[in-house]
């Protein structure tokens, strides 16, 4: 009897031991924050999306980590803004090429905020946003403050909306464009939602296949003055 038990459990040890450990793989968060607009600057061509990327792997060489994206770039399905009509209409949210792309073809200069190192709950709370956005139940309203229905949105307040803290009254529609996403990133800085905001992760943009595009690289800089206000500058460009 004895001996029967310390077979099983011999045998159990070995089939323990045999077992390769898994390793728990590592997983970082980054957001991307783009702004578009033409030289005139009319709200019928102005644009603003984010997309928040999961990157997951080992190791410190964070290029080679599997990546995950997930963008919100909130549009009317027809892609016609109509910036002042006050009846909404069926949206889309579009992927982050097609909306680069989008942009391109009415000429639109790119701006980007990031791409910043984020902590998780940003990105749940991102995805979680993207999902009712698709969900069916969200319609397409520009200057979506004509309208009473929290179902109403445009591109700022599709994504804005997802802030916990903060209400529509801190992302106030008279930004709209690059304007209306440097206010974004602003609060991701005064609100210390950034990792290590000194470090570079430009290697994203070619990992995500960004390179291609013209875009205006923008960082930004502390301005001393009543309001305390970040203010930010050309950082750099990319250009096809």
């Amino acid at each position: 009897m004895f001996s029967s038990a310390r077979r099983i459990l011999w045998i159990t040890l070995t089939l323990f031991v045999m077992i390769p450990a898994v390793s728990s793989a590592d997983e970082r968060y980054f957001v991307m924050i783009f702004g578009s607009e033409l030289k005139s600057k009319r709200p019928k061509y102005t644009h603003t999306w984010a997309t928040w990327v999961k990157a997951t792997g080992e190791g410190p060489n964070l290029c080679e980590y599997q990546l995950e994206c997930n963008t919100i770039s909130w549009m009317p399905a027809t892609l016609d803004i109509r910036p002042w009509t006050h009846k909404s209409e069926p949206g889309v949210n579009l992927d982050l090429h097609p909306t680069m792309k989008l942009m391109r073809s009415f000429d639109e200069d790119i701006s980007l905020w990031g791409p910043y190192e984020v902590y998780q709950s940003s990105w749940d709370r991102f995805v979680a946003q993207r999902e009712y956005l698709e969900s069916g139940n969200v319609r397409y309203l520009c200057v979506n403050f004509l309208s009473n229905d929290i179902n109403d949105k445009g591109c700022i307040h599709a994504i804005t909306d997802a802030d916990p803290r903060r209400g529509r009254e801190t992302y106030r529609l008279y930004r709209f464009g690059v304007n209306a996403s440097h206010n974004i990133a602003r609060q991701f800085w005064q609100r210390n939602r950034i990792i290590n905001p000194e470090l570079d992760h430009s290697w994203l943009l070619g990992r995500l296949s960004l390179t291609q595009y013209p875009i205006y690289r923008r960082e930004y800089i502390h301005r001393d003055g009543p309001f305390d206000d970040f203010g930010w500058r050309l950082r750099g460009t990319m250009t096809e």
